[in-house]
């Protein structure tokens, strides 16, 4: 959030021509009232004024209530309603790990082209070793991030050939999705032993096989991804369970994704981010950074839970939301203090009649529904 001048200077202004406004309805009433109205209004008169004025005005200052008060009921069950959206994964326990390259870390470029591979699956290997890690894995996407990369994806063997889809794609090593908590529902995971030399896969999730034809006989067809000449040619290994990692689209929890083998490709190993899923909800950060700082390529930039990267990404729906809400019982409260303004002061202008009627032989029950038909009807 940030301090704008400009909202300050139209609230005020605002303010000040809703009080010029009223403030000369006011002086113009006044000087519509002559002395003798003056002296009937003050003296003993039974009927008092009607004040239809201010009836109408409360009136509509309750019907705008009730339309702000609706839209933020709405807007709070919206903010309910995405506290328990399934993003098809199971984010408690895991953490994910940013890695940036210390400074001189990777001093041959064509050297660490040659071994980062090897590099990081000696990494997965000394973390899953510690006591709590359940799991680990890299990818070259941060969760949750509000955006990641979308591509055309056609298949290239059979009937399919030649029809593409926008997918989002995603670098993952193998556990990636067991880290995630989601699931291998055909074929294979990618193994920690793939290499660049070998066949490169990949693992689509299971709305996008569905659209490209059958799952179960999709398995070993290849598709082409985007325009990188190693993505031409990818054969389908596995068939993952949906999940939705970027938010882009909460009405779309079930995005076509499609998963690259991190190990084929040295492009998804620049930046990486390290998923961990522990035992228990405490992450032995120490250790970690003690690993990596080790290995005197990377320093661990910084640690962070999924669940509040899942938190940050909503933050701005979920601001909307309270501060909607926050507005609509604001409304409701000055509905509900004009409205007693209101029937307070009518009621003290009635005070004599009210009286009279008692005389006559009215009762306090008639009284009663004789004030509150009248704040009813409004």
């Amino acid at each position: 959030l940030e301090f704008d001048l400009r909202v300050v200077l139209f609230v005020l202004l605002a303010v000040f021509c809703v009080i010029g406004a009223f403030s000369a309805a006011s002086l113009w009433q006044a000087r519509r009232l002559g002395n003798s109205d003056g002296l009937k209004q003050s003296g003993r008169g039974v009927i008092a004024r009607n004040g239809s004025a201010q009836k109408t005005l409360l009136a509509v200052e309750i019907a705008l209530t009730l339309a702000l008060v609706t839209g933020s009921a709405l807007f709070g069950a919206s903010a309910r309603n995405m506290r328990h959206i399934d993003f098809g994964i199971k984010s408690q326990n895991v953490w994910e790990a940013l890695l940036t390259p210390r400074p001189g870390g990777y001093r041959n470029p064509s050297y660490w082209n040659l071994h980062a591979s090897a590099y990081y699956r000696d990494l997965l290997q000394q973390i899953e070793s510690l006591p709590n890690t359940v799991s680990a894995s890299f990818s070259d996407n941060v969760p949750f991030l509000q955006g990641g990369y979308h591509e055309p994806l056609a298949v290239v063997d059979d009937s399919q050939t030649g029809r593409e889809l926008q997918v989002e794609t995603t670098g993952a090593s193998d556990n990636y999705l067991a880290t995630l908590g989601a699931k291998i529902i055909a074929g294979e995971d990618f193994r920690r032993t793939d290499s660049v030399a070998g066949e490169p896969s990949v693992i689509l999730t299971k709305s996008l096989a569905q659209h490209l034809g059958d799952p179960r006989t999709l398995l070993g067809h290849h598709v082409r991804i985007g325009s990188q000449a190693d993505q031409q040619h990818l054969k389908i290994i596995g068939i993952a369970s949906d999940m939705d990692m970027n938010l882009a689209d909460l009405n779309n929890t079930k995005p076509f994704t499609a998963f690259i083998n991190f190990w084929q490709h040295q492009t998804l190993q620049g930046y990486p981010v390290l998923l961990i899923k522990t035992h228990s909800a405490a992450l032995d950060a120490s250790a970690i950074r003690r690993i990596i700082a080790q290995q005197g390529h990377e320093f661990v930039e910084r640690f962070s839970s999924i669940d509040s990267e899942i938190d940050h990404a909503l933050i701005e729906n979920l601001f909307l939301a309270y501060l909607s809400v926050a507005f609509g019982v604001l409304a409701l409260v000055m509905a509900a203090v004009g409205l007693y303004g209101l029937l307070s002061y009518q009621v003290a202008n009635r005070t004599a009649e009210i009286g009279v009627r008692m005389a006559l032989g009215a009762k306090r029950a008639q009284i009663r529904w004789m004030v509150f038909g009248q704040i009813g009807r409004l």
